[in-house]
């Protein structure tokens, strides 16, 4: 994977890309079976195949346009058969277009411009970075590029506009999709994490805050807060046709989820009612509603006690319920004002923050008690997780503590790190998102912090003493980060692959580099022709495309109106003779109908003059193709009397 951490040092040896320390030697290659390519260099063996995704599951079939592919590289030792790991492969995935430039630059050449990162050369996939999502304090969501950044040309790739402001977002199963809430819509936006579009919405009920998915990866479950309780409560969603499939009432207030690890069980919070419900995800049945104290505002489950500890706001207590009939099995006792609760990955230590004292509780689910009490500082507010760190975020202040998970355990409290985080304390924005702030990257231990107060996102390496980058957001509030993975994955010792859906047919560039040894290499496959995405082209209704806004213009004039057609995949529909225009004019909307001419690159033109003043509509047609002028939009324009000239004296 080439992140974000390593494109600066890869990005300083572009200069070496030289025969005599690039690549050198005699590499060779070969093709396998199914499309496979062999390579070997330096001692390396790189086996490369990309087949589709129902093939990589056992079926047949060939590689076809807007479906989905599986790209895999076998990377072993020649001379032991030895899988190499770990390694950080880069790889960009381009569609050879004939006759571009691009295509006269050697494999070389192209691997060093890739690296470069600049904006006029840039890879249809590039299979080495993630994605920064910021949820923002409007309707839209920030897709932004951090490799991009790094060259310091862009950063904003994207924008997901949304119906209403995001409150909480979840990723779907293989991260293809993200989900989001948006409370005062009622509604759970569907966004394609591809072309990053929302395809669908949801309506689930008002005021939808808390999303959560089943560790199978088959529901959604969506908070319905409210204050009435044959409302309030939980809508459950299929998360591959987001269909509603139940409502389940649960109690008033607000809704925190969890669930089993075996996803058999959930357990929803109800703050009003002050109790946990705990729910058959098979049967989508309440099984019960167990008393936990006033205000519970946080659940979470951990898989080494098997058990779900619900942190109580009003009380300062946490309850965990477990056993094979779900009841409460203990009482963990703190101080009023827990505001959140959260495990770290291997289930062992639960962080218990106290916004009223500033406190974090460490609780050790081995045994169930207490472990470590650390005086943070006021207004703590959520908890995130590395590998190796657990972030606290303050609401009162821009710093952040950490606190290393190897220490934990070990006599003593351990000891808070504090890193800055931005200059004003994230409190000064009065909305934050329940969504969390703070977002581990998946690499090289970093994560990446919101800061609305700054209105900028603070990119961080854990062991630096300061943030090692900021990203603007354009004017916009930052509530909430997350990150899209689009890298390779090493799913077994020396095979690094993913997935990606093929947008064309015709033939691919798969340029290969590893840096040690450094070596690389340009592969190729081809995609046919998808049928069914040739008859959906076909039905798909023609648009239509305006050149230029048109301006008002004078009795006598000539008016000329250029245009396009489109359908389908977006694709100019060229040539075409019996494109007819139509043109409306008072008094009394008299009509004149005129044949189009046709201009280079699928563009059309109509020319006529206006002989008096008043409003005038085109209308469009084209028998060819069946469309009449009731299936395109009209072109509306005005004209205007010939100004008089002034008067002499």
């Amino acid at each position: 994977m080439l992140k974000l951490a390593s494109v600066t040092c890869l990005f300083l040896l572009v200069g070496a890309f030289t025969p005599a320390s690039f690549g050198a030697g005699l590499p060779t290659k070969t093709t396998g079976n199914m499309g496979t390519e062999v390579f070997v260099d330096k001692g390396v063996r790189v086996e490369f195949s990309v087949v589709p995704e129902a093939v990589a599951e056992g079926a047949s079939g060939m590689l076809r346009e807007a479906e989905v592919a599986e790209v895999t590289f076998r990377i072993s030792d020649v001379a032991t058969g030895a899988p190499i790991s770990p390694l950080e492969p880069a790889v960009w995935v381009n569609l050879v277009r004939d006759g571009s430039e691009r295509e006269e630059l050697s494999c070389k050449e192209k691997v060093g411009l890739y690296l470069q990162g600049t904006l006029g050369f840039q890879a249809d996939f590039d299979l080495n970075k993630f994605y920064m999502l910021v949820m923002n304090n409007d309707h839209t969501i920030s897709v932004v590029d951090p490799i991009l950044g790094v060259s310091g040309i862009t950063q904003l790739y994207d924008m997901v506009v949304l119906k209403e402001r995001a409150e909480d977002w979840v990723m779907g199963p293989r991260d293809e999709h993200l989900f989001v809430t948006m409370p005062k819509a009622g509604m759970v936006a569907v966004v394609d994490l591809e072309n990053f579009e929302v395809i669908q919405n949801v309506a689930v009920g008002d005021n939808a805050v808390r999303i959560a998915l089943q560790p199978d990866g088959r529901h959604l479950w969506v908070g319905i807060d409210g204050s009435e309780p044959q409302k309030s409560g939980v809508t459950i969603v299929d998360a591959h046709d987001y269909k509603v499939v139940a409502h389940i009432a649960t109690g008033a207030g607000h809704h925190e989820i969890a669930f089993s690890d075996d996803s058999l069980l959930a357990f929803v919070t109800n703050s009003e009612q002050g109790t946990l419900s705990v729910i058959d995800t098979q049967t989508l049945k309440k099984i019960k509603d167990i008393p936990v104290g006033k205000r519970p505002v946080s659940v979470s489950f951990s898989g080494l006690s098997r058990a779900a500890y619900v942190a109580s706001e009003a009380e300062g207590r946490i309850v965990v319920v477990g056993g094979a009939d779900s009841r409460p099995l203990k009482t963990i006792r703190s101080e009023p004002g827990l505001i959140a609760l959260r495990f770290s990955p291997d289930g062992r230590w639960g962080f218990a923050v106290n916004a009223k004292n500033g406190v974090l509780y460490v609780v050790d689910a081995s045994v169930d008690s207490v472990a470590h009490t650390i005086d943070i500082g006021e207004e703590l507010h959520q908890v995130a997780f590395t590998d190796t760190y657990a972030y606290v975020r303050s609401l009162s202040s821009p710093q952040v503590a950490m606190i290393r998970l190897n220490e934990l355990g070990q006599k003593g409290a351990p000891k808070a790190t504090v890193i800055p985080m931005g200059t004003r304390p994230p409190g000064e924005y009065p909305f934050p998102s329940v969504a969390d702030a703070i977002s581990p990257t998946g690499e090289y231990y970093t994560v990446l912090a919101a800061n609305p107060a700054d209105k900028s996102v603070y990119y961080y390496m854990e062991g630096m003493v300061a943030p090692m980058g900021t990203f603007p957001t354009y004017g916009r509030v930052p509530r909430a980060v997350r990150v899209v993975d689009r890298s390779l994955r090493e799913t077994q010792r020396g095979v690094y692959s993913t997935k990606l859906r093929i947008p064309k047919d015709g033939t691919y560039e798969v340029l290969f580099l590893i840096d040690s040894p450094w070596l690389y290499n340009c592969f190729s496959f081809n995609a046919e022709p998808n049928p069914l995405r040739e008859r959906q082209r076909q039905q798909a209704p023609v648009k239509i495309d305006f050149a230029d806004p048109l301006e008002a213009v004078a009795v006598g004039q000539k008016v000329s109106i250029r245009f396009s057609f489109r359908r389908g995949d977006g694709i100019p529909l060229k040539g075409l003779e019996d494109v007819t225009i139509f043109i409306a004019s008072p008094p009394g909307n008299r009509q004149r109908r005129q044949l189009a001419t046709p201009l280079e690159n699928g563009w059309y033109q109509a020319t006529f003059t206006a002989d008096r003043p008043g409003v005038y509509s085109a209308y469009f047609a084209v028998p060819s193709l069946g469309v009449d002028v009731d299936d395109l939009p009209s072109r509306v324009f005005r004209v205007i009397p010939i100004p008089r000239p002034p008067e002499r004296r």
